[in-house]
């Protein structure tokens, strides 16, 4: 083998120098082009990738809107060209086809100058390209391309576009196209370059400035060190805004971190004007002069969302151990319909239910052929769905869950009905907060679950508000067990609404119902919380018996202002509360 390589390298050294050396014509010519030889061999690159991706589908692509030409100009009348990062999703999308794409976008304008947007707000790990990706697009590119690109503006750069900077910043400092680099904090500063008709950022990212309130003089505590800030509240983001300029790429960069309301499980107030956000970011920190007015919108922002966000019931995927409930609740709600054909197909389905699963119906039900279901039959419906709730009470978490999304979906007419028959299994939930005797976990959350949505439905179905309270809260009120838990939600939630706001003046009402159906256990349960707020708030006895001695004035001062004193501190903690 070895002796054969020498036989083929020893036959190209001798024609070689058969051939001689080149023409003089040839090496002048390449003196002259070595300068453009780089630029050449660029270009007859980028010709053949649009050459070999020619019969590549970019459709899938250009819907997401990743990558596209504005329709309007820049001040300086050159096209502008907008890249999304949020858009790009580098796990779920081929980024060779976003490549070509992104080429074949630009192709119709590289033989002059212009602009290009890139939309950093939301910018996360999952929207980072690749550094191959980055390098192959650099590289693929004609000279032309750097060359006519007059600007490149960063829209809102984040904390992770700071970091993201530095990994790709050989390679964009190599291409000199830092040079060209604005930044820019909102809209106000880049319509200095694009004229707002003319500026075509996504509708979402132009939403995030709108109905902004600020707050300046606030800090933020990142990676342990605390950086001067403004807060920006929107209707659905918190937005941070650094005060002092970073470096990215060499250049001056304001930093706008957003954190949207709907990833935010919890904000605490910790101490004095601090308080903390737990989110899918992890724990965020901050200080601000107006600390209570800042969590009052945020919580306020909160509860707005949950009220408006996508039903997700409607999505849901139904389960084999949901068919007994959703077929029984099929039945007894269509029973109450106007149109008697419905009525007597809602009757059968009602009795084939029963046989098919074997509910102690006890011969209540025949098969009906040619008969004609009675529109005032809502006595029926409502015994048969309190013998069903004692039989069949293992069902009671499926069907009711079933009744609320027919209830949801339902005429008004419908919605009295669906209320009457759903009662009697209201009482079963109780069963569900404690183990079974064979050892079953307690299904806590999904009793939370039955019972949040009742609480949105009390506050959103203002027509149906005295029936939710006599025949939901009021059953509910009756059930000892529940009253501990049904308590515990009310508060949260009312906590989480604000106080004052409609909800927690809504969830107040309500629970007067339950204290009239049990009253002497729900007081007892209200006077014991405020008992122990009372105690965790006092302030301990001091070594001079100071503290003893103001104890003794307060309770001496409680005892002389009477009982209407007693009422109205009452009130006030149980407003607190």
């Amino acid at each position: 083998e070895v002796d054969g390589r020498r036989t083929a390298f020893d036959e190209l050294t001798t024609l070689l120098g058969q051939l001689g050396p080149p023409p003089e014509e040839a090496m002048s010519r390449d003196k002259v082009s070595s300068t453009s030889g780089r630029s050449d061999s660029t270009a007859s690159r980028f010709d053949d990738y649009m050459r070999r991706n020619a019969k590549v589908n970019t459709d899938a692509v250009r819907s997401k809107n990743v990558f596209y030409l504005g329709s309007g100009h820049s001040r300086a009348k050159r096209p502008v060209f907008y890249w999304v990062s949020r858009h790009f999703k580098k796990d779920l999308m081929d980024q060779d086809t976003v490549m070509y794409h992104v080429m074949l976008t630009l192709k119709s304008k590289l033989g002059s100058p212009f602009e290009l947007v890139l939309d950093m707000s939301q910018f996360s790990r999952s929207n980072e390209p690749h550094m191959e990706w980055v390098y192959r697009i650099v590289t693929t590119l004609p000279p032309s391309a750097v060359d006519n690109l007059a600007a490149v503006y960063v829209y809102c750069p984040n904390s992770l576009t700071r970091q993201y900077a530095k990994r790709v910043q050989r390679v964009v400092m190599g291409s000199k196209v830092h040079k060209k680099i604005i930044f820019c904090d909102g809209v106000a500063s880049i319509s200095q370059y694009i004229d707002g008709d003319a500026l075509k950022l996504p509708e979402q990212t132009l939403q995030m400035e709108e109905n902004l309130q600020l707050f300046p003089n606030c800090h933020a505590v990142i990676s342990q060190k605390s950086v001067a800030c403004t807060l920006r509240l929107g209707s659905d983001m918190l937005q941070v805004v650094s005060n002092d300029k970073h470096k990215i790429f060499g250049l001056p960069a304001t930093i706008v971190d957003m954190f949207l309301f709907r990833e935010m499980a919890q904000v605490v107030k910790t101490d004095g004007s601090s308080f903390a956000i737990k989110s899918n970011h992890g724990h965020l920190q901050f200080s601000c002069p107006e600390v209570l007015k800042v969590m009052a919108m945020i919580q306020s922002a909160k509860v707005r969302w949950e009220r408006l966000k996508p039903d997700k019931r409607s999505e849901r995927k139904i389960r084999p151990n949901d068919v007994p409930g959703t077929l029984l609740n099929m039945a007894l709600l269509n029973l109450g319909s106007s149109d008697s054909a419905l009525r007597v197909a809602a009757y059968n389905l009602l009795y084939a239910v029963t046989v098919a699963f074997n509910f102690g119906s006890e011969g209540q039900l025949l098969e009906a052929n040619g008969l004609c279901i009675p529109a005032n039959n809502t006595n029926f419906v409502i015994n048969i769905s309190a013998k069903l709730s004692q039989t069949e009470s293992h069902l009671t978490l499926e069907y009711l869950n079933e009744c609320l999304i027919g209830f949801s979906k339902s005429t008004n007419e419908l919605k009295h009905l669906c209320l009457e028959y759903m009662a009697p299994w209201l009482p079963n939930l109780a069963a569900f907060c404690r183990p079974t005797a064979d050892g079953q976990p307690a299904k806590v959350e999904k009793v939370l679950e039955s019972i949040s949505m009742l609480i949105d439905m009390t506050c959103s179905e203002r027509e149906m508000y005295p029936s939710f309270q006599s025949k939901v809260w009021n059953t509910l009120g009756g059930v000892d067990e529940m009253i501990e838990l049904l308590l515990d939600t009310f508060i949260r939630t009312a906590v989480e609404s604000g106080v004052g706001s409609a909800r927690a003046e809504i969830l107040a009402d309500t629970t007067v119902t339950l204290a009239a159906a049990n009253v002497d256990l729900v007081s007892g349960k209200l006077v014991a919380r405020l008992r122990k707020i009372i105690e965790a708030s006092s302030s301990p006895a001091t070594a001079d018996g100071g503290g003893a001695g103001s104890a003794a004035g307060g309770a001496s001062s409680a005892s002389a202002s009477g009982p209407s004193s007693s009422s109205s501190s009452s009130s006030s903690s149980s407003s607190s509360a």
